[in-house]
């Protein structure tokens, strides 16, 4: 889109708003937007004018799994209410072959979502709202604590898994869950302060999430029946890249992004020699997708050293 610049008095340059974007974010007279200087252009932001948004939802046809899903999109979305309407009191659950009542299912989802709460419930209705809304303030200390719930729990892996063992994942993959939507939530409202690196940020906290979900499984596997120590041995060089991108991550360094590409082909090499039965197999070669996730998370991360990167 291009926009006319149109002179008033002798210094002063003005352009107009475009309709749509003002009528979207009601932009008011006198109202204050944020303006910021990259380069050659101009990023007009209405961030801090928070618009409500609210959605309506008919949940019959979800299951359990399916109905947090929802409900955990639209807060990361950045949705303020949340209404769903159902028919059945319960939705099917295909883990246990059982049936969960909707009410139950919401309570266990909003124990992951910081600031959402039920303010109305009855029959067939159940409304959600955000009653206090994340700020960018915690961003950098949240984000570090899900490395490091990551770490220690991968770490966990490398030795005989126990039933408390395998409770402490389950709980730090949901205060990852909380924290990862937390982030989200905020760099869909608010947007990182540099905008050109809310993407990347985006990307690499997402995939931090699914990364725990490799972890979750690989414990539920290992509790049900132990694994070989060759096994061990692979999972325990698989965290070797996740600590490797940890420090990679908060102490920037092109040689060990290096170090973490060679570590990958060194775990591909391992697999492939590995004697180990086929359920020691499965759960190796699920447990070193982990790999190939951080490899692009590597990516991510050279991408937001962009700037520096071509200083240098």
């Amino acid at each position: 889109m291009k926009r006319r610049v149109v002179k008033h008095g002798p210094a002063t340059l003005t352009v107009s708003l475009p309709k749509k974007w003002v009528d979207t974010f009601h932009i008011q007279n006198g109202q204050e937007i944020d303006v910021t200087e990259d380069g050659q252009s101009l990023i007009i932001s209405a961030s801090a004018h928070h618009i409500k948004k609210q959605v309506t939802l008919s949940i019959d046809s979800l299951d359990r799994t399916l109905l947090m899903y929802t409900i955990r999109g639209y807060y990361r979305y950045g949705v303020d209410e949340l209404t769903l309407n159902f028919k059945q009191p319960t939705l099917n659950y295909g883990r246990s072959s059982t049936k969960q009542t909707v009410k139950s299912i919401v309570e266990q989802e909003l124990q992951r979502l910081m600031g959402f709460e039920v303010v109305h419930e009855s029959q067939n209705t159940i409304t959600i709202r955000c009653v206090q809304q994340p700020t960018f303030s915690d961003f950098d200390t949240i984000l570090r604590r899900i490395f490091l719930l990551l770490k220690i729990s991968a770490k966990s892996l490398e030795k005989p898994m126990t039933t408390v063992a395998l409770a402490d994942i389950e709980q730090s993959h949901d205060q990852i869950t909380k924290f990862v939507s937390y982030c989200l939530r905020v760099l869909n409202i608010s947007h990182h302060p540099d905008f050109h690196q809310t993407t990347y940020y985006y990307h690499t906290i997402g995939s931090l999430d699914r990364v725990m979900d490799f972890v979750k499984y690989a414990a539920r596997e290992i509790n049900k029946k132990k694994i070989s120590s060759t096994a061990y041995e692979f999972i325990s060089s698989t965290n070797k890249v996740i600590e490797g991108f940890y420090d990679f991550f908060f102490a920037f360094s092109l040689p060990d992004a290096t170090k973490i590409n060679e570590k990958r082909y060194q775990l591909e090499t391992a697999l492939s020699k590995a004697s180990l039965s086929s359920r020691d197999m499965m759960i190796c070669a699920k447990y070193s997708t982990i790999a190939e996730l951080i490899l692009d998370l590597v990516e991510a991360r050279m991408a937001l050293e962009q700037k520096k990167l071509e200083v240098a």
